[in-house]
């Protein structure tokens, strides 16, 4: 049933008078970060470097009226960074310099000390690391290769001596992954640092000897004997000694060596993300920290690899906030609240705390839009760049008392085929976030994958909508089939029963609706279920309101 039928609206509370809300019950106090970036990192004359320059990100620890909009707008906490190829100039010499003043002016204006640690970047004279090379293009990037153990001896080396020279000043860690970004991601083709590889591009990192080499490991364990191998992937292989690497273009493989691949990337990355977060915490066992998670899909071919639900819950292992890097970035709240639910409904789920962080800054006619995000999503920390803060002062001034994030609940679910998208097999990813915008306009909903699933996520909602042309996988469509038997409701558009993922057999599965009506109507506003209250916002007027549940 849809929010707009269950609230009963005798107290309706303007957002501008938010601070009232502490009558509702009690709620995790939401810190606001914001963040410096050295200029020393940046590489003039690219076109991600002038709009850094417009964000104005290189001047924020020294600029007066920066510094006052923090202050206002209430950020506690400044993220600077550090990258192991800045760090340690010459082998066994680290050098804080750099960042012993950023750490300084930082205190000095009374905010805490964030770090963002980069160690996937190494510095030029390290030789010994294993890179990453282009599956395409057989070309290394500068990155360290993730399949290298010696890389995450380096990681724990280069983090302990961080950890013994400034645990007590750092207020907070961003842990760094990967990627070019330092978040769980595979490489996206960044050029604007100074330490960019030369060859970079989203796409296929895995041609390293030690990648092949595990890839083999992996698909030996699986199948025992290359016939069987062969006969799944229809290839004529004579041992595990040949390269069985797929060959590019991806898509143009046999589906179930593309879902292998795929599944073998993927895992590659979250063990590689699990073992970075142990580390951070070993040495940092009481500093908060956030995981920074980035992209909108997560379709390996764009650099991901990552599966979000496996991220938040690593994060939630290693008590870190899962933070997503995209607040209000699409050109409405149903359609850019989909990646944020995505997230967000794994940390709930896993018991992560969840934050969000406006990448590209938020302009005036969005504030609102980011701001109902946040609140949306049970959000407890809210990261934004200093030019939005600075030119939009007065419009979040409005929004000054947003102190709380108030729990979500929803027992409607959606289910995200994950499995299907890293594979190749969601032909249009974009259409699928249309349609699971459409569904937002009629009713909130958690998103779910295969490992929600798998892990019990079924047990907490009574409804389970499946988007149209829907693969799933076997072992998820058994686990769907057992539920339903037990009184669970599935939903699907009528003429897209669900199919298989490895076969495409359709599924006697749930029931066939003509629309998303039945969910509620639309009108004009978004709603979200908490514990006592029911938010509503409207995107046209940008009012938020709050209305008491009976």
């Amino acid at each position: 049933m849809s929010a707009v039928k269950k609230y009963s609206a005798i107290f309706i509370l303007c957002f501008f008078q938010f601070a009232a809300r502490a009558s509702y019950g009690d709620g995790n106090e939401v810190v606001y970060h914001s963040r410096h970036i050295p200029r020393e990192h940046i590489k003039f004359g690219t076109v991600m470097s002038e709009a850094l320059d417009k964000e104005k990100l290189y001047e924020v620890l020294e600029n007066p009226e920066i510094i006052k909009a923090m202050r206002e707008f209430g950020v506690s906490v400044i993220e600077t960074r550090l990258v192991w190829h800045e760090s340690e100039p010459e082998r066994g010499k680290i050098s804080y310099s750099r960042l012993e003043r950023d750490m300084n002016l930082i205190e000095k204006n009374g905010f805490k000390i964030g770090i963002f640690y980069w160690f996937q970047h190494p510095p030029k004279w390290e030789k010994d690391i294993t890179r990453l090379r282009c599956l395409e293009h057989g070309e290394d990037s500068t990155i360290a290769s993730l399949w290298d153990a010696k890389f995450l001896r380096q990681y724990e080396r280069l983090a302990k001596d961080l950890a013994d020279k400034y645990r007590d000043r750092i207020g907070f860690l961003y842990v760094g992954i990967y990627g070019d970004y330092g978040e769980v991601t595979y490489p996206l083709g960044v050029n604007h640092y100074i330490f960019s590889p030369p060859h970079n591009h989203t796409g296929f990192w895995s041609a390293d000897n030690l990648a092949k080499a595990d890839f083999k490991k992996k698909m030996a364990h699986k199948y025992r004997d290359i016939s069987a191998l062969n006969k799944a992937w229809g290839t004529d292989f004579k041992s595990f000694e040949d390269d069985i690497m797929p060959k590019m273009p991806f898509g143009g493989n046999p589906l179930i060596m593309r879902l292998d691949y795929a599944k073998w990337y993927s895992d590659s990355l979250m063990d590689f993300t699990d073992k970075a977060c142990s580390i951070i915490r070993k040495y940092f066992p009481n500093t908060p920290m956030a995981m920074p998670l980035g992209c909108i899909f997560e379709s390996i071919n764009g650099g991901q690899g990552q599966c979000k639900s496996m991220a938040a819950k690593i994060a939630a292992k290693y008590s870190m906030t899962a933070r997503w890097t995209g607040l209000a970035h699409r050109r409405d709240f149903a359609l850019t609240n989909v990646s944020t639910r995505r997230i967000s409904s794994a940390a709930r789920f896993y018991g992560a705390k969840f934050g969000v962080e406006a990448a590209a800054g938020v302009v005036k006619e969005k504030v609102p839009a980011a701001i109902y995000e946040a609140l949306a999503n049970s959000a407890s920390m809210f990261h934004n760049d200093p030019s939005s803060i600075c030119s939009e002062i007065q419009q979040y001034g409005k929004y000054k008392n947003f102190v709380k994030c108030l729990p979500v609940h929803c027992d409607i679910a959606v289910f995200y085929p994950y499995q299907a998208e890293i594979c190749g097999e969601i032909k249009n990813i974009t259409r699928l976030y249309e349609e699971l915008a459409d569904i937002r306009r009629h009713c909130d909903y958690e998103l779910a994958d295969e490992l929600m699933i798998s892990d019990g996520f079924l047990s907490g909602i009574k409804d389970l909508i499946l988007p149209k042309n829907c693969p799933i996988a076997q072992s998820t469509a058994e686990a769907l089939i057992n539920w339903e038997k037990k009184g669970g409701r599935i939903w699907y558009i009528k003429g897209n029963n669900p199919t298989i993922l490895e076969n495409g057999q359709r599924l006697s599965l749930g029931e066939g609706i003509e629309d998303f009506k039945r969910f509620g109507e639309f009108d004009g506003s978004y709603y979200t279920d908490h514990i006592n209250i029911i938010s509503k916002f409207n995107p046209k007027t940008g009012s938020i309101e709050f209305l008491k549940k009976k």
